[in-house]
């Protein structure tokens, strides 16, 4: 059998390129694959982030040697909430956290509430945040 060399070096050449040409397209498909794999992972991060990562607000109160807080009827405080509801001639009023501080006294009777909520109100209804006292609120307010 007879070989040409220019048609060798032709078919040599085409090999070539034809070698070249997929070794872009794969090289291409792995960049694509890659780039694709981290957008997914990054798309999943901001979607659901982990929950240590989610602000939340923390209440940070001054430590003292002192007995528990009282409120202005000599209650204690037992939990570390907000807001606090208590007593005061036969009305709800709301306090701050520490117990103390006096925020504003509601129409709603002491004998509107149920029987253990009324009980409760002798250490004080805390409450989380403020949605979670107006929400209380407006369930018992006429």
């Amino acid at each position: 059998m007879v070989t040409v060399p220019y048609i060798e070096e032709e078919k040599s050449k085409y090999l070539s390129y034809e070698m070249e040409d997929f070794m872009k397209k794969t090289i291409s498909i792995c960049f694509f694959l890659a780039f694709l794999g981290i957008y997914t992972v990054g798309l999943s991060l901001l979607w659901h982030p982990k929950e240590e990562e989610v602000p939340q607000r923390v209440w940070q109160t001054e430590e003292s040697t002192e007995e528990p807080v009282k409120t202005a009827e000599s209650k204690s405080v037992t939990q570390a909430y907000s807001y606090y509801i208590f007593e005061r001639d036969q009305r709800l009023v709301v306090y701050e956290s520490d117990g103390k501080t006096f925020l504003f006294e509601t129409n709603i009777q002491r004998e509107d509430l149920p029987v253990f909520l009324q009980e409760r109100l002798l250490e004080g209804i805390g409450f989380t945040d403020e949605g979670e006292l107006y929400d209380f609120l407006e369930s018992y307010s006429s």
